[in-house]
């Protein structure tokens, strides 16, 4: 990855996922999107078993869109999404930074 580059993703339905840079590389995540109407599932920044929780920590909507956020994730503080249960998605998208 490229400085500059964007980047995205989005789980299989019912799986967590978590988005772990490579070495060296920084990102910075703009948009988390949850498909869940409650906080489980929220994404976290860990660093392999530590959990940090998101900006928003309550939502009551049946989808949550974390847009509007600068979450800077590495190799050693990455983003993590616990998984929702069956049929439910998430995602998220950034811009590389370093």
């Amino acid at each position: 990855m490229a400085v500059g580059d964007t980047v995205s993703g989005f789980s299989a339905a019912g799986s967590a996922m978590a988005f772990q840079p490579a070495a060296g590389v920084s990102v910075m995540i703009t948009f988390a999107g949850i498909d869940n109407g409650n906080t489980t599932g929220l994404p976290y920044m860990t660093n392999n078993g530590t959990h940090y929780t998101a900006p928003r920590s309550s939502f009551s909507q049946t989808s949550c869109d974390l847009g509007n956020m600068k979450m800077i994730v590495d190799n050693t503080n990455y983003l993590y999404f616990q998984n929702l249960g069956a049929g439910k998605y998430t995602s998220y998208s950034g811009i590389v930074i370093k």
